[in-house]
C-alpha cells in the first residue's frame, strides 16, 4: 500500500492498489487484483464508518480502513493464485492446440497469466504463445524436439534458469530443467509484448480460469 499525506497534514490518505472494487450488487462488492484473483465481500467489511462503496479504485484515510482485510485479502489472494498456476500449468497443451484460435480472439489472447518474469509484469497468455515464436523454447529432454516453455526463472547476471516446457512432438513434460537460458527466453517475452501488446485493461481481461473455461466450451 502506498500512503501520501496531503499539503495541509490532514489525515493521511491511503490507496489501496492491491485491488479494486469491479462489481457492486446491494452491498457486496466484488474485489480484483493482480492475475485476474476476486474475492467478494460486504462493503461493510471495507470501512469503519460505513460509507457506501463504489465501483473503482478505493481511497480512504488510514483511520477508515479496516486493516485486517490486507490480511484477509493476502491469504485469499496467495491461495488463488496457487490454484491459478497449476491450472495455467495443466492445461499448456490446450494453448499449443489451440494457439491460432486464441490469437485471433482479442479476449482470450489477453487473458493473464498467473506469473511475472523479472522484469515483464502483467504477462498474457497470447504473449506466451507469441513468445514461443520468437524463441522460448528449449530442446524436449525426453525426444531431442522442440519444447514449448511455459514458465521460468532465473539469474539475469549470470543467466543461469530454471524452466519447464512441454514438447507436442512426444506429449511430454519436462519440468524444473537446469540451464543457462534465462536471457535469451527474458528476450523472447519482451519481444513477444512488443509485437502482440496487451489491448485489455488488466481489470478487465479474463483470468486463467475463465480463459480454459471459454476455449473448452
Amino acid at each position: 500500500m502506498r500512503m501520501t499525506n496531503n499539503n495541509d497534514n490532514a489525515a493521511r490518505v491511503v490507496r489501496i492498489v492491491d485491488f479494486e472494487v469491479v462489481r457492486k450488487v446491494g452491498t457486496l462488492v466484488t474485489l480484483r487484483g493482480k492475475y485476474g484473483v476476486e474475492m467478494t465481500t460486504d462493503e461493510k467489511c471495507l470501512f469503519e464508518d460505513g460509507r457506501a462503496v463504489a465501483v473503482g479504485t478505493l481511497y480512504c484515510t488510514l483511520t477508515d480502513y479496516r486493516w485486517w482485510l490486507a490480511g484477509a485479502w493476502q491469504w485469499h489472494f496467495e491461495k488463488e493464485r496457487k490454484r491459478f498456476v497449476e491450472l495455467y500449468a495443466d492445461h499448456v497443451p490446450l494453448y499449443v492446440w489451440a494457439g491460432d484460435y486464441t490469437l485471433n480472439h482479442e479476449e482470450l489472447r489477453n487473458a493473464l497469466v498467473p506469473f511475472d518474469i523479472w522484469g515483464v509484469e502483467d504477462l498474457r497468455i497470447g504473449q506466451v504463445m507469441e513468445a514461443w515464436r520468437c524463441g522460448l523454447t528449449a530442446t524436449c529432454p525426453h525426444c531431442g524436439g522442440e519444447g514449448m516453455v511455459y514458465h521460468f526463472c532465473g539469474v539475469p547476471t549470470s543467466g543461469t534458469s530454471n524452466y519447464s516446457l512441454f514438447c507436442p512432438d512426444c506429449g511430454n513434460f519436462g519440468e524444473h530443467i537446469q540451464g543457462c537460458e534465462f536471457n535469451r527466453f527474458r528476450k523472447a517475452v519482451l519481444m513477444a509484448q512488443q509485437n502482440q501488446p496487451a489491448t485489455i485493461p488488466t481489470r478487465e481481461a479474463l483470468n486463467m480460469e475463465e480463459y480454459i473455461k471459454l476455449i473448452l466450451k
